[in-house]
Parts: structure tokens; sequence; C-alpha cells
């Protein structure tokens, strides 16, 4: 999503989080986005920086936040893996059932 879209939205960095939020509630669901978002792997990041930091509570400056929502956003996509709609899922299910079968 973000590779097909960032090219063509113009967002600050609050919507933007917001609309990769509202994506993966969308395609993976309510129970998935709770505990799989942009927000949840954020706060993540910022949580272990401040660890490194050795700080309780961090502020984040513009370049660092940045940061923050690029590795949060690449954990992000590797926990959820690729998206294939239920329909596309079924097909590809078929398929390899019929190569055993084979």
């Amino acid at each position: 999503m973000d590779n097909a879209f960032k090219p063509v939205l113009v967002l600050n960095e609050r919507d933007y989080i917001e609309c990769v939020d509202q994506w993966v509630e969308i395609l993976f669901g309510a129970a998935t986005a709770r505990e799989k978002s942009l927000t949840v792997y954020l706060s993540s990041v910022s949580a272990e920086r401040c660890a490194i930091l050795g700080v309780d509570a961090c502020e984040s400056n513009d370049s660092g936040f940045r940061s923050e929502i690029r590795i949060a956003k690449q954990r992000l996509s590797r926990d959820l893996g690729h998206y294939l709609s239920p329909t596309r899922t079924q097909a590809a299910r078929h398929s390899s059932l019929e190569s055993l079968a084979s």
C-alpha cells in the first residue's frame, strides 16, 4: 500500500499514520489492527529509542520521528506479510492442493 499510494498522497505524518492504521484494519481486520498497527509499532520503536538513550520519556525531533516511522513501517510490513483477499487465498490453497494431487 505504501509503495502504491505514497507518491500520490500528500499527508502530514500524523495523517499518514492514521491512514496506514485504517488500511490495516480494513485489510486485516480489527483484531489484527489492535496488535499490529503503525501506531503500535511506532510506540515500540520510540520506547526502544528511549531505552537506548536511558531516559523515561523521549521527545521526538523531526528527523528522529521520521526514522522511527520508517523502522515501524518496515517491522509492520514484515509481520503482516503480503495481503491476499479471501478469494485469492482460497484460489492459492486450491492451486496448492491440485499440485500436491498431481
